[in-house]
Parts: C-alpha cells; sequence; structure tokens
C-alpha cells in the first residue's frame, strides 16, 4: 500500500510538472552573445550589443536619426507582460506593444530631457499622443538604468515604473488586439537589458524552464526516497 501510494505520488507530482513545462511560457535575453540579437527585427535604426560603461555588462543598444524599433513576436501574440531595464544615453527610450509594422502600433515612452512620459499610438503612419495622461520625467535622468514592466491584457495596458505604476491604464483599440512588442525611440540613443517575456502563447527560451523543473523533480524525488 506504501509503494503504491509512492509510485501515484511521484506519477502526480510528473504530471503537473509537465503541465507547468507546457503553460510557462517565458523569453528571456540578457543580450550576451549575437545569437539573442538575431532573434529579434530590426524595424528601424542600427542596433548592437556593446558593454555599458555603467553596469559593465553587455547590453542591447539602438541608435539611429529617424523612429527605431527592434521587435519580437508576430501576430499570434495577444496578451503578455514585458519586463526590462531600460536607460536613455541621449533622450528618450520607450516599449512598443501590439506592433503590426513600423506604421502600426502603441508604445510608452519616457524622455527625460523633455521632461515628458506618455502613452501614444501609431496607425497609418499617424502618430496620436493623447489616448492617456502625459506626465513628467518621474525623476528620471539619462544615463541612469531604471526597471521597467509592461502589461497587456485585452484591451488595456498597464506601465510600471521601478515597482511604481504612475498611470492610469490605457484603452487599446479593438483592432489592435495582437502584435508583438519592440524597443523604441526617436533620433535618440538607448540602451535595454534583461529582457523578460512572458505570456500566453510566448515561445520559451531553451532549456531554461526545462532545467528548472527537472532540478525540481530531482529534488522531490530525492526527498520521497529520504521518506520511504
Amino acid at each position: 500500500m506504501k509503494k503504491s501510494l509512492l509510485v501515484f505520488v511521484i506519477f502526480a507530482f510528473l504530471c503537473v510538472c509537465q503541465i507547468f513545462i507546457q503553460s510557462t511560457k517565458a523569453l528571456f535575453f540578457d543580450f550576451e552573445n549575437e545569437a539573442q540579437l538575431k532573434e529579434w527585427t530590426v524595424l528601424g535604426g542600427t542596433w548592437t550589443i556593446v558593454k555599458d560603461d555603467i553596469t559593465k555588462s553587455k547590453v542591447v543598444k539602438g541608435e539611429g536619426a529617424n523612429e527605431l524599433i527592434l521587435s519580437i513576436g508576430d501576430n499570434s501574440w495577444t496578451d503578455y507582460t514585458v519586463e526590462f531595464d531600460g536607460c536613455g544615453m541621449t533622450d528618450d527610450i520607450g516599449i512598443a506593444f501590439r506592433i503590426k509594422d513600423l506604421n502600426n502600433f502603441y508604445c510608452f515612452l519616457i524622455a527625460p530631457n523633455l521632461n515628458l512620459s506618455e502613452w501614444f499610438s501609431k496607425k497609418a503612419g499617424a502618430f496620436d499622443e493623447n489616448i492617456g495622461k502625459k506626465s513628467d520625467n518621474l525623476g528620471i535622468s539619462i544615463n541612469e538604468w531604471h526597471k521597467y514592466k509592461l502589461v497587456v491584457e485585452g484591451t488595456k495596458a498597464r506601465i510600471f515604473v521601478d515597482g511604481k505604476e504612475p498611470f492610469v491604464p490605457v484603452e487599446i483599440s479593438k483592432d489592435f488586439n495582437n502584435g508583438g512588442i519592440g524597443l523604441r525611440q526617436w533620433g535618440d540613443t538607448g540602451h535595454y537589458d534583461n529582457v523578460l517575456i512572458t505570456g500566453p502563447g510566448i515561445p520559451r527560451s531553451p532549456g531554461e524552464m526545462a532545467i528548472a523543473v527537472k532540478e525540481k523533480i530531482s529534488q522531490t524525488w530525492g526527498y520521497i526516497k529520504d521518506k520511504n
């Protein structure tokens, strides 16, 4: 009886782990190698991996004279959370979402030198900066690293800066119900690092989650054997 119970417990645990592996979707980029950059698509500007003078780690750098977007994802992406570290080297940085192409997307930007942070949309190439309340630079200066989190769900998007939510959620037009994400600036240089994308339908970075679960299975198996 005791042996049968042990087998059942192990079987149930493995089933739960399998469900976890299948349902937990996450992409992570620390830009420590060129292979990671190749998974993204350049929609504008020049994007390279460089060593940041402040953090001393490798980051992705965007620069150019006009609109710059480094994107990832496609129309199968709908709801997701994007976390990243960002540093405006000359002024603005931003995170675009529900991207259809260079002329159609939503975005949050912060421009320290302009003392501005805001939501905006770009539809058929036309910008609309009046889709949400504007604010100041939130106490952020250029050449400073800060943590950002974007949560996109249904017809709303939320932004968190260093763990705080400075804006009410912005409404997203129903014709923008899917699309990838992008790192975005206009005519400025920005650094980004540690980009984590989670959500249903998001592909998993190879090996990372699976390895973690395998380690957990080994730990649990050892615990069960010790108890018996």
